[in-house]
């Protein structure tokens, strides 16, 4: 018979000579988990788990032997190497053709932005490893292997990491199939690039286009992208989201909330307060008292714990 573990269960008639287990580890809101099953059903997961389903989206990295995606329209098979989208546990199968190792990356949907998500829910074939694949397995694998459990800050920023790494190999997959202008993959850069400086109080567009060496006329003039969103107006929404998520986390519970929006690159706690109600409906500390601190779910296993 196959193990289960709390979150992820396996089911299996193959005989025990390849051990199966989980390993995980929380990246901010994000889970990574390293996964090893026999032959037969990657099964849905519990109840608890089940439930969050619909608000997450899964990206799965096949290491070792063959996987059968089962969606509701579409059935794909994964080799080593191969990445792809498998929606979170519970949606969809995952079958096991033969003993396998696969990453599995837990992204909250509220994570990505419209587009990407889009690309990922609309992903039907496997994508090839490339160069950049190969890096994204590998700092996953490090991430797993050889770093304590990061704190929540230090554990979001490497998951935006990995997803900003994700998105340009969704964009590598893409010119196969189509040509991606210089524009699209100079705005994927400039997103990244604003991403991993969030924290900073120092960014701005004369930061961005000195960076990108690019004038700021032209980042005025690729931005928006989908006709609304102006590259200011982006860089304050993914802060304002960064500061919501943090009031909604237990493991920032004792910090207060001119900490959390000084800590994603907000200078003033007034002006903070009031883009945060005009853009949520309440004010920091009556939305954190209305919502409360939102229980995380465990992970399956913690550390070290896939057998050798």
């Amino acid at each position: 018979m196959g193990e289960a573990t709390s979150a992820l269960e396996f089911r299996s008639s193959a005989a025990p000579a390849y051990q199966p287990g989980v390993q995980g580890k929380d990246l901010g809101v994000m889970r990574l988990y390293r996964a090893r099953a026999l032959a037969g059903r990657l099964g849905a997961a519990t109840d608890a788990y089940r439930g969050e389903a619909a608000t997450e989206i899964g990206i799965i990295f096949q290491l070792t032997g063959c996987t059968r995606l089962e969606r509701r329209d579409s059935s794909i098979v994964l080799r080593p190497g191969e990445w792809s989208t498998c929606g979170s546990p519970g949606r969809g199968r995952m079958l096991n053709l033969e003993p396998v190792e696969v990453l599995i990356l837990l992204v909250p949907r509220r994570r990505l932005d419209e587009r990407t998500l889009e690309a990922l829910t609309r992903l039907r074939q496997p994508c090839a490893e490339t160069d950049l694949g190969r890096v994204i397995r590998k700092f996953m694998l490090s991430l797993l292997d050889d770093l304590p459990t990061p704190s929540l800050t230090i554990g979001a920023s490497l998951g935006d990491a990995v997803i900003d790494w994700i998105r340009l190999a969704m964009l590598e997959h893409a010119q196969v199939r189509r040509n991606t202008s210089a524009t699209e993959l100079m705005r994927e850069r400039i997103k990244a690039y604003v991403r991993r400086h969030l924290h900073d109080p120092g960014l701005s567009i004369d930061a961005i286009a000195t960076a990108m060496n690019c004038s700021k006329r032209y980042l005025h003039k690729i931005f928006p992208a989908d006709g609304h969103e102006t590259l200011a107006h982006h860089i304050w929404n993914l802060r304002l989201q960064r500061c919501r998520e943090d009031l909604l986390s237990p493991q920032c519970a004792i910090k207060s909330i001119t900490e959390i929006a000084l800590s994603w690159g907000f200078n003033n706690s007034a002006h903070f307060s009031r883009s945060f109600r005009q853009r949520y409906g309440a004010t920091p500390s009556k939305y954190r008292h209305r919502v409360g601190a939102l229980p995380h779910p465990a992970l399956p296993l913690s550390g070290n714990s896939l057998p050798a």
